[in-house]
């Protein structure tokens, strides 16, 4: 089977996303990166494309000086929500939310960067408590899905 196409919309009608998709990679720190707008989310372009094997990662920011962004409401997401993934050449892949957990900001995210597997997608944003001296959120909210049947 080919290659899922890249990532070009994301949808989570439960909490009103409907955001492109801005394909991200790492940051100076080795993580990964951040899209560049707050109105949009990042795909992690070096894992797996939601719908192929493993599990794809797509982050957005909580907020940002101006006000909230694209995941504001990420963590009011439940198991059984669905997400939809649109992509480049007009297909796409729905999936459904199984877990919601928080780790710490430094936590090891390698077991999110599968390429094996089932087909499943991470959704990352910040959580917790703003520290101002790091310049982040001392949490990120992950929400993992699978893909519906």
């Amino acid at each position: 089977m080919a290659p899922a196409k890249p990532p070009v919309r994301l949808r989570i009608p439960t909490i009103n996303v409907d955001a492109a998709v801005e394909q991200v990679g790492v940051d100076s720190q080795g993580r990964i990166a951040a899209p560049s707008r707050t109105d949009n989310v990042g795909w992690y372009k070096l894992g797996a494309a939601p719908g192929d094997a493993g599990d794809a990662v797509i982050d957005g920011h909580l907020d940002w000086y101006d006000g909230p962004a694209v995941f504001a409401r990420l963590g009011k997401m439940k198991v059984g929500d669905q997400i939809m993934v649109l992509r480049g050449d007009g297909t796409h892949a729905q999936f459904i939310v199984d877990a919601t957990s928080v780790m710490p900001y430094d936590a090891a995210t390698d077991a999110m960067l599968t390429k094996s597997g089932p087909p499943s997608l991470t959704l990352i944003t910040c959580a917790g408590t703003w520290d101002r001296q790091r310049g982040t959120y001392l949490q990120r909210l992950v929400v993992h899905s699978s893909q519906a049947p």
